[in-house]
This record gives structure tokens, sequence and C-alpha cells, in this order.
């Protein structure tokens, strides 16, 4: 990992637990305090939105440094009509289903088609 990345992650983890300590802690006093439930619950479950927005501000932050690292890993090159990183994406889903349907169809004894039951 580059020291650019290792930095970007280090300070984004330092956020997200600082974030999360904020709103646990005011959500530890208020049921020290016993305040009302809802309130209660209402700043604990803030602590987990935070820290999923964070992530979301996060990954949105470092996609261009994701994109190249995924586009540096495909070892065929890109070819004008799947130049799209999701065209690129698709591709082992792709193989994937088709090998899945595939061995479903040849492991059934009806050659894929099932067949009725009789009561």
């Amino acid at each position: 990992m580059k020291d650019a990345d290792a930095a970007f992650l280090y300070r984004w983890i330092l956020y997200i637990v600082a974030g999360a300590a904020v709103f646990s802690a005011a959500s530890a006093v208020l049921g020290e305090i016993e305040a009302d439930k809802a309130l209660y619950l209402m700043s604990y479950s803030l602590g987990g939105a935070y820290i999923v927005i964070a992530l979301i501000v996060m990954i949105w932050q470092s996609r261009q440094r994701i994109a190249e690292a995924i586009l540096r890993r495909t070892q065929r090159p890109v070819r004008a009509d799947r130049g799209s990183l999701r065209a690129l994406l698709a591709l082992p889903g792709e193989r994937l289903r088709a090998l899945h349907g595939r061995l479903l169809g040849r492991g059934c004894p009806s050659g894929g088609q099932r067949s009725r039951l009789s009561n």
C-alpha cells in the first residue's frame, strides 16, 4: 500500500472512531441520566448512521484510486465496446451465472425441468 493511501485510510479511520465515540458518549450520558428512551435510542442510532455516512463519503473521495486499482488488475486490454467500469465488472458475474445455469441443468434428473409430483 502506498503511503498516501495508508495516510488516507488512517485519517478516515480516526474520523470515524472519533465521531462514533461522540455519539456513544452522548447516548451513554442520556442512558445514565435516565432520559426519555426515544431520545436515548435516537442518539444511539445516530452513531450507526454516522458510521455509514462516513464510510460512503470515504469511498466517494477515493473512487478514482479504487477505479485505477481495479483497472490495473485486469490482465486483458479493455476493448472499445467494453470500456466502462460497469461493463468490466459485469464480465465475471456473467460467466458465473452461465456456469451456475449449466450446473443446475445437468444436476437435475429431468434435464433441467422439474417434474410434477402426484398426490
